[in-house]
């Protein structure tokens, strides 16, 4: 039996882990904690502009 089950909760409401072990993108996403913390009132698209700037080749889908 499950722990949502014995619980009472439904399989939807149990919260897996933000980001996998494995991450293909940690790098990208430490570039982009650090660029928040120096330009933090600043959008996504300035944020994918500087990325691209910086030698990053990556979607803007994948910034937003």
């Amino acid at each position: 039996m499950s722990y949502t089950a014995t619980v009472g909760l439904g399989a939807s409401t149990k919260r897996t882990s933000e980001v996998p072990a494995n991450d293909p993108d940690a790098d990208l996403r430490k570039w982009l904690r650090e660029w928040f913390n120096v330009n933090a009132r600043k959008g996504c698209r300035r944020e994918w502009a500087d990325l691209r700037a910086a030698g990053w080749v990556v979607n803007k889908k994948k910034v937003q």
